[in-house]
């Protein structure tokens, strides 16, 4: 049993700071950030107007995210989902919950 705890006690933290998400800091309780992933000129890829928001997300937890990282998460299926034909801009948005028992990322495209 001294073992099981000794083992327990060196690997929980490697565990617990083993993070999949991509906001740049982690917090403990609640941690929710957003970025531009893409800006060419005056903060836009093209010169399309900003008059549509689709947005692609995948989620997954802490217990299965070796396996499992939830579908979604791309700019053609963010694209897809408003039927943005021309993109303006790109972002990222990610949230995770006790620092990554469950986290949630999300891709969001506007255009016309």
């Amino acid at each position: 049993m001294k073992t099981m705890s000794k083992w327990f006690l060196t690997f929980l933290p490697l565990l617990l700071l083993s993070a999949c998400i991509s906001s740049p800091l982690q917090g403990w309780l609640i941690t929710y950030t957003g970025s531009h992933s893409s800006m060419v000129d005056k903060g836009a890829i093209s010169s399309a107007k900003i008059v549509k928001k689709g947005e692609s997300c995948s989620w997954s937890a802490w217990i299965f995210k070796d396996i499992y990282y939830g579908g979604g998460g791309d700019v053609k299926e963010a694209a897809d989902s408003a039927n943005i034909k021309k993109i303006a801009v790109v972002d990222r948005r990610s949230f995770s919950l006790l620092f990554d028992l469950v986290f949630k990322e999300c891709v969001l495209v506007y255009g016309e």
